[in-house]
Parts: structure tokens; sequence; C-alpha cells
């Protein structure tokens, strides 16, 4: 049985009846006998799921252990709530969507009380003017009926608050 290139083995000659999976040389003797063995089997799955099951997890681990990436400066349009909310009937006004990009702020609020737009306005604008050089605040009546807001206040470091009734142009 020996002879021939180093590594490589002569294959004994077939058997009467029984065909050889083996060619006359073959390159790795040591894999035959691995798979006669077992390796090639159930044994070989489970050693690749424990393998793969350790590489996800140890992914997972350091992935929930990075920090949030640095904030670079650039600012980001961002729009919350993501859906339009429907108005609260039982309240006397509800911030229905609201927009924000770089230093302005859009609030979208239906009421029935158009009159007290600038008191809404105040209550709505006074938090958020550290945060924004602008402040708009469109006023609907409930179920938004109109196709235009007809109550707008807008809010500026400069000019403070300023009404501008929309139905009466």
């Amino acid at each position: 049985m020996g002879g021939g290139w180093p590594g490589w083995r002569l294959a004994a000659p077939p058997r009467e009846g029984r065909a050889s999976a083996t060619s006359k040389y073959s390159l790795a003797p040591g894999w035959e006998r691995a798979y006669k063995a077992g390796v090639g089997g159930p044994r070989l799955v489970a050693a690749f799921v424990v393998i793969m099951t350790v590489t996800a997890g140890g992914w997972v681990l350091v992935r929930a252990r990075r920090p949030p990436p640095a904030d670079d400066g650039t600012v980001v349009a961002h729009h919350l709530p993501a859906v339009r909310r429907a108005a609260d009937p039982f309240e006397r006004w509800t911030i229905t969507e609201q927009f924000a990009a770089q230093h302005a702020m859009v609030v979208q609020v239906e009421t029935r009380h158009l009159d007290d737009a600038l008191a809404i306005a105040r209550q709505i604008a006074l938090p958020l003017q550290s945060r924004y050089g602008e402040i708009l605040v469109y006023f609907h009546r409930p179920g938004r009926p109109d196709t235009l807001p007809p109550r707008r206040v807008q809010w500026t470091p400069g000019g403070g608050f300023v009404v501008l009734d929309l139905e009466a142009q």
C-alpha cells in the first residue's frame, strides 16, 4: 500500500461486487478515516451550529456594548409624532402634528377656541423658546374642515408673538 508521491497513498484495489468511492490515488487519507469515524455526519452539523451560535452571540454582545455614535453637529430634521393624531374632543386644544428642522418649529393645533390662539400659542412656545429661533403654530378647527388654517401665531426672538387671522384675508 505504500509508494507514490509523499502524502499520497495507494488505495487498495476494490473488492469484488463492491464499488470503491476512492480513486487509485487519494490526496487526503485522513478524511476517509475521519468520515467513517462519524465526523462527517451529525457531529459536523452540530459543530457548525455551535460555532455559528457563538459567533452570533459575540456579535450581539459587541454590538450592544458599542457606544452611540458621537454627535457631529449636523442637524437632522425630525417629525414628531410619526403619525397625525386626532384631536381630543374633551380638551380645549390638541397638538396633532409638530415638525422641526434647523432652528424652526411648526406645530399644528386643533381647537374650537380660535379666539384663544395667542394664549394657546404662548403655552406651547414658552418651553421651546430656548431651542428654536422661530416657532409657528397653526390653528385648525377639529377635523380640519378647512383647507387652510384659520389662524397662525408666529414667535421669533426679535418680533415676539404675531397673530395672523387667515380667515379675515
